[in-house]
């Protein structure tokens, strides 16, 4: 999964440089098309602009203090492992050789196959292949398994090959699109634009026009009303389902089974009435290898034991539930927004424990290049988040005096 992963990334790191060349020939702009063939089964289309991402990343770079830099990044990309250039069967290199188009968007497709969903990578192409790990389907398009159970190839073939012409909604100019499949129509959900400075990420929603109660931001704060929970609840095994979810998250904890545990407070809001087995019940879906255990205190209120980790739990107004893993007194505000990112993003690697296992685990993570980058990057990564009538733009400011490509290039290269 990991090389899947990185060949990925690396085949669509070397479309922008192909792409960048091609934009000073001045060939032009992509044409967005009015409707798209998709499976019949796709829950969720993204689409990619990579001519559009790979001029920003031109114009940002060529001209900046570190261009110079920008082409040494380009050089150590393209530099493929022995394993990889040797592998003559492998699909990432077979379906970048017969493309259509570099044109056109790359896309990713949620695919619901035998009731299980697994991601697709796809483009235009003609090219009718033997390989086992790619599929070619009726209405020219190439497909490459990224994630997901392994499926039967004709189950695959079958899936892809029942297709639907559907409208794609008008999309502002943009990086990456985002489309929902609701009610037999391609919605937009989302879409992404770039700079140097900045990935403002436009999240599209009804205007709900109420007041919602979301745990008070502290640390690392996320929030995400009704309309964003849709593939959360796709996968909720309860009939009640998540109305609103908010968190605060404060770094890693250690412990000794699992290791490293998030410490963090959640408050789950339901349609519904719930009670502790409901959420028990979620839990031991969702992590079917752990051992999961309660211990009521009183009707509302107790411990849940996961593996050796204690989560404090509290019921109130019949459907809300608290969890907090260090027994934090629960503090409620109120929010008339849609979703929410905000507070200190470098605290996704912080490690709280100062003994052995803490200085352990942070060597692991300062030793391991990517994640060290990683972590230099989110320190200097701000969320804010904004609301207008119709949407949602959380914006992920960059300070300092790199930009966030070459940041980018910095990860990719040692991955």
């Amino acid at each position: 999964m990991v090389k899947n992963v990185r060949e990925t990334i690396l085949l669509m790191i070397l479309f922008v440089f192909v792409i960048l060349i091609v934009q000073f020939t001045g060939i032009s702009r992509i044409k967005e098309k009015s409707s798209i063939e998709v499976p019949e089964t796709c829950n969720l289309l993204v689409r990619i602009d990579i001519k559009g991402l790979s001029k920003k990343i031109l114009l940002s770079e060529l001209y900046s203090h570190r261009a110079s830099e920008l082409f040494k990044d380009i050089y150590e990309l393209g530099e493929l492992d022995d394993e990889f250039e040797k592998d003559s069967e492998n699909p990432f290199i077979e379906f970048s050789d017969n493309l259509k188009s570099i044109s056109e968007p790359l896309e990713m497709l949620s695919i619901n196959i035998s009731g299980k969903d697994g991601v697709f990578l796809r483009a235009l192409s003609q090219h009718k292949t033997s390989n086992s790990s790619l599929y070619s389907s009726n209405n020219n398009y190439l497909y490459v398994q990224l994630y997901g159970p392994t499926f039967k190839r004709q189950e695959i073939l079958s899936a892809i090959n029942s297709s639907h012409k559907y409208k794609l909604s008008k999309a502002p100019k943009s990086d990456i699109q985002i489309y929902e499949n609701t009610n037999n129509d391609l919605d937009l959900k989302g879409y992404v634009n770039t700079s140097s400075k900045n990935i403002m990420l436009h999240i599209l929603h009804k205007s709900e026009n109420q007041l919602n109660e979301k745990i008070k931001a502290k640390g690392l704060h996320f929030y995400s009303g009704a309309n964003h929970l849709t593939a959360i609840n796709s996968m909720n095994p309860l009939k009640n389902k998540i109305k609103n979810f908010s968190m605060n998250y404060f770094g890693l904890n250690s412990y000794g089974n699992p290791i490293l545990f998030p410490n963090t407070d959640m408050l789950f809001e339901f349609e519904d009435s719930v009670n502790i087995d409901d959420l028990s019940s979620l839990m031991k879906s969702s992590f079917k290898s752990s051992v999961i255990s309660v211990l009521s205190e009183s009707k509302d209120s107790g411990t849940i034991k996961f593996d050796d980790v204690n989560l404090a739990y509290k019921i109130f107004n019949s459907n809300n539930i608290y969890i907090s893993t260090n027994n934090r007194t629960m503090e409620l505000s109120e929010t008339s927004g849609s979703i929410e990112l905000g507070g200190d993003l470098s605290q996704i690697l912080k490690l709280n424990d100062k003994g052995w296992k803490g200085i352990l685990a942070n060597e692991m993570i300062t030793g391991i290049p990517v994640l060290n980058e990683l972590k230099m990057f989110l320190s200097q990564l701000h969320p804010v988040t904004t609301h207008s009538e119709n949407e949602s733009i959380i914006t992920l400011k960059l300070e300092g005096n790199q930009s966030i490509y070459s940041y980018l290039f910095s990860l990719l290269s040692k991955l």
